[in-house]
């Protein structure tokens, strides 16, 4: 069986001459990135919702089976998801629509998984009830149910859930 590997150089050229190399069966990557999001300019939110929510130890451990994430909660964390949480962040929709429950919180835009930013700590934020028409990277005040994340297959730590827009 033959293994193709492509390094970040390749797939760069790819993206920026539309020529498909040679080893290749399928059409050129041109456009690759045509769909990448403009990340606005807007200020990032320091605040001590942040600070919390960035404080979980995450480490990748090899194990005899593979690997797995280990996580380690701070005191002040898991007593913040014993009471309704609230944040500050910029709004990112999961899928594009109308109206949607499920969204993506960032403190600062550059973090937008979905654009050709940085990864920086994003928030899955489950509604109570959806919202229509509100604009991505809009900036809102949320209050839910901060979850701690205990699985070993990811490295998300935290999540909030039965969410309410507050402002």
């Amino acid at each position: 069986m033959q293994r193709n590997t492509l390094t970040l150089a390749t797939i760069i050229s790819l993206g920026l001459t539309g020529a498909a190399p040679a080893w290749t069966d399928g059409p050129a990557l041109s456009g690759m990135f045509d769909d990448v999001r403009e990340i606005p300019d807007l200020p990032t939110i320091d605040s001590p919702a942040w600070a919390l929510i960035s404080s979980v130890d995450v480490a990748e451990v090899e194990t005899a089976a593979g690997w797995e994430v280990r996580k380690a909660f701070p005191a002040d964390l898991i007593a913040a998801a014993e009471r309704p949480f609230e944040v500050t962040g910029y709004l990112i929709p999961v899928v594009p629509a109308a109206e949607f429950s499920q969204l993506l919180l960032v403190r600062d835009p550059a973090d937008c998984p979905f654009c050709a930013g940085g990864y920086g700590t994003v928030l899955e934020v489950e509604l109570a009830r959806p919202v229509r028409d509100v604009a991505e990277f809009f900036r809102v005040k949320l209050r839910g149910d901060l979850v701690l994340v205990h699985d070993t297959d990811t490295t998300q730590a935290v999540r909030v859930s039965g969410a309410r827009i507050l402002e």
